[in-house]
Parts: structure tokens; sequence; C-alpha cells
């Protein structure tokens, strides 16, 4: 009966550390289409109490972000000096809105209803997480 508690309380625990909220907020809206391109805002947003720093490329801010699915891509046109990592400092219940082109594969995409985008979470340029969108992005694809 000791073991079924301890057991309990420790996935209890790691739950906890698992499901607890995040930081920041990652939500996607499409804004529009302009031929095989999907238009789209994405908006991280600070939830916590502090300020928070993530590291993202200057020039591959798509190289920050994850689709669920291979039926959506980004639309990347590289016009850059010099592709660095750059400290981004989100200040409580602030957010960064960028501005990105999507492709999306009809075929594949059809038969996917759960599309879903996550920021690659740079804590420290060496630390890395992902945090997801909370909610499928939504467009008659």
């Amino acid at each position: 009966m000791k073991k079924f508690f301890l057991c309990l309380i420790l996935l209890i625990s790691i739950s906890n550390i698992f499901c607890a909220n995040k930081p920041l907020k990652v939500s996607v809206k499409i804004t529009g289409k302009s031929g095989a391109y999907y238009h789209a805002k994405i908006y991280i947003i600070n939830q916590s109490k502090s300020n928070i720093t993530f590291w993202m490329w200057t020039c591959d801010i798509s190289d920050s972000f994850v689709f669920n699915t291979t039926a959506a891509s980004f639309n990347v046109v590289k016009i850059c000096d010099g592709n660095h990592l750059f400290p981004y400092d989100l200040s409580p219940n602030k957010m960064y809105v960028f501005e990105i082109d999507i492709v999306i594969d009809r075929k594949k995409i059809l038969n996917f209803t759960n599309l879903r985008l996550a920021l690659i979470y740079n804590r420290d340029r060496i630390h890395k997480e992902l945090i997801w969108c909370d909610k499928p992005i939504k467009y008659n694809w």
C-alpha cells in the first residue's frame, strides 16, 4: 500500500512538471492567402510575472518553429546580412508578433485536422524545448 501511494505521489509530481503552464504562449492566426501561400501571424506571449529572454535566429526565423506534420512548411525568403542568434526580451503580459508565409501540401492536409506549430524555445542558447500552440491552426484549407 505504501508503494502504491509513493508511486501515485511521484506520478502526480512528474505530471505537474510536464503539465505546468509554460511561461510563453504560442498562437497562430492565418490572415490571408495568396496563391499557394497562407499569410500567418505567430504570437508569442509572456504569461509569467517576470521578464523572459529567448533566442531566435536573425535571418532564419522559420528555423525557430516546427509543425507537427510534413503537410506544412514555411516559405522562406533569405535576404540577410548575417545569421546569428539574437536574444528577444519579453516583459510580462507582452508579446512579439512574427509574420510569415506558410505553404500547405493540399493532398496531405486534407486528412490532417490538427495542424499545430511549436516554438523551439531556446532559453539560454543551449537548452531547448518545444512550446506548442494551445489550439490547432484554424483555416479552410
